[in-house]
C-alpha cells in the first residue's frame, strides 16, 4: 500500500490512521473506494498523487455547504477527486463554460499561478477556488531551516521565515 502518511500534514501516523479508520473510510462512497484501491494496485507509491480520503471528505462537505451545481477540476490523476465532486453534485448540477460555483486546481504545481488566473475568470462571484497541496506536507508551518534540503517546496507555498 502507498505511504499515505507522507501526504498528510499530521506527522503522527497513529492519529492519521485513527482519523481514516473512524471517519474517512466509513463515509467513503463505494465507487471512490474501488477507484482508490485500483489506483494503489496499479500505481503503488504514485497513488499519493490522488487527493487523500480525508481531503475528499472535506471537498464533499464544502460542496454540500455551498450547494455547488457547476464545478470544474483542473488536473486529474486517476479521477478520485473528480469522482468525489461528481458524486456530490445534485441531480441538476452540471459543469459548463461560464459561472462555476467551485473550481478545484490539482494540476502541475509549477503552473498554479497560470491556473489561478484561469480559475478567477471561470468562477462566479461568491464561488470558491480550492488548491490541492497548498499546505504541502505541512512545510508551510515549518521554519525554513526545518525543511529538509531534499524537500522541494513549490513557489506557491509560503513558509515561515
Amino acid at each position: 500500500m502507498a505511504d499515505w502518511t507522507k501526504k498528510t500534514i499530521l506527522r503522527n501516523e497513529a492519529l492519521q490512521k485513527y482519523i481514516y479508520e473512524t471517519s474517512a473510510y466509513p463515509k467513503e462512497h463505494e465507487q471512490l473506494k474501488e477507484l482508490r484501491e485500483a489506483t494503489v494496485q496499479k500505481y503503488n507509491d504514485l497513488s499519493v498523487m490522488n487527493v487523500s480520503v480525508d481531503e475528499a471528505q472535506f471537498l464533499i462537505m464544502l460542496l454540500k455547504l455551498m450547494n455547488a451545481k457547476k464545478t470544474l477540476e483542473i488536473g486529474v490523476f486517476t479521477g478520485y477527486s473528480l469522482l468525489t465532486t461528481a458524486l456530490t453534485l445534485p441531480e441538476d448540477g452540471k459543469g459548463e463554460e461560464g459561472s462555476f460555483d467551485f473550481v478545484f486546481v490539482d494540476a502541475y504545481k509549477s503552473d498554479y499561478l497560470k491556473f489561478h488566473e484561469l480559475a478567477l475568470k471561470l468562477v462566479k462571484v461568491g464561488g470558491i477556488v480550492a488548491y490541492d497541496n497548498t499546505l504541502w506536507y505541512g512545510s508551510v508551518a515549518q521554519l525554513e531551516k526545518e525543511v529538509a534540503d531534499d524537500q522541494e517546496v513549490p513557489e506557491f507555498c509560503g513558509r515561515i521565515q
